[in-house]
């Protein structure tokens, strides 16, 4: 699970979202005071957000939420946070930023479907990353957003730019996970930034 910003013609509000759902048992009966454990392993969606970030407004939230069905049950409920780090090219990506004079300042996730040329997202949400320059309009930019559509063998990106007189533009780029290097990657950034 994850928790979504929804935009609306009535304003933004935030709702949880499933990224993934799995049932780890068949059903059983349980006696009072009875404790039971079920050992299982899941693969988590490739777009899961990253929760691990340096942002200074991190609003990215992944938990595992289990539930049993239990007549007069006191909880339930249950509700896991899960600590998601980026894969070596998101990593490298934001490296080049922070080498290119950019500064994480926001993290969030938004409800729907990233598309670009070459890739789509599936899961439903996205997640933006949010860089402002560290110095007054570098490259004439006011902000560049930052999503990743991760898959086996490399990791797509779709950079949206905010410049302060050409307005939005949108521009994506492929990262090989066999040809992730960060000194690449602040050359090809800078040229789609120009």
């Amino acid at each position: 699970m994850t928790r979504v910003k929804v935009e609306s013609d009535d304003g933004e509000y935030f709702t949880n979202h499933v990224l993934d759902k799995w049932r780890i048992s068949e059903q059983f009966i349980i006696a009072p005071g009875e404790k039971k454990v079920i050992p299982f392993e899941a693969r988590l969606h490739s777009e899961t957000p990253i929760t691990e970030l340096n942002a200074g407004y991190n609003h990215s939230f992944v938990w595992i939420e289990t539930g049993l069905d239990i007549d007069l049950a006191i909880d339930p409920n249950d509700k896991d946070t899960l600590h998601i780090y980026p894969n070596e090219a998101v990593k490298a990506c934001m490296q080049a930023m922070d080498k290119l004079g950019f500064s994480l300042v926001k993290a969030d996730v938004e409800k729907g479907y990233l598309r670009a040329s070459s890739f789509q997202s599936t899961s439903g949400c996205y997640q933006e990353l949010e860089y402002r320059p560290n110095t007054r309009s570098l490259f004439g930019i006011q902000e560049i957003e930052l999503s990743f559509v991760p898959e086996a063998h490399k990791t797509h990106v779709l950079i949206e730019l905010d410049r302060a007189f050409r307005g939005d533009g949108y521009v994506d780029l492929t990262i090989e996970h066999d040809h992730v290097n960060v000194s690449q990657l602040c050359d090809q950034l800078e040229r789609l930034f120009n």
